[in-house]
């Protein structure tokens, strides 16, 4: 039972995150009909810079909850199968290094992404 501790964090430190950038740090108000957003929490307060960190971290908890729950879905799948080899390589400290070095990969590379698309100048509804 102790191989389950770190998939039940892997789970769940995502999704306080999120619940936490959703919540406090982003609190988006939706801007019906179209597909935007005001940024009405803390991050409010770093101007431009505020939205593209909000959109980075939106995409970035999201994608590591995905991911969670998609390794988690393995471990299980391991659990079940008749021979333990599957699941003695899911739960060695090389593979967790390998899936945790792909999200930061993929953070960063969200990051970029978000930076070279996002509006150049201050984009404000109440100026």
């Amino acid at each position: 039972m102790k191989e389950y501790v770190p998939f039940v964090l892997n789970s769940t430190i995502p999704d306080l995150l999120l619940a936490l950038e959703l919540g406090i740090f982003a609190h988006p108000d939706p801007l019906f009909p179209y597909p935007a957003a005001y940024v009405n929490g803390l991050l409010k307060y770093l101007g431009p810079v505020g939205g593209e960190v909000s959109m980075t971290l939106m995409f970035n908890t999201v994608a590591f909850a995905l991911s969670a729950q998609c390794y988690c879905i393995i471990y299980r799948y391991a659990m079940l199968m008749d021979d333990s080899w599957f699941f003695k390589k899911i739960v060695k400290k090389s593979s967790w290094c390998i899936v945790l070095a792909g999200k930061a990969c993929a953070s960063i590379g969200v990051g970029a992404l978000i930076h070279t698309l996002s509006l150049e100048g201050d984009v404000s509804l109440y100026s």
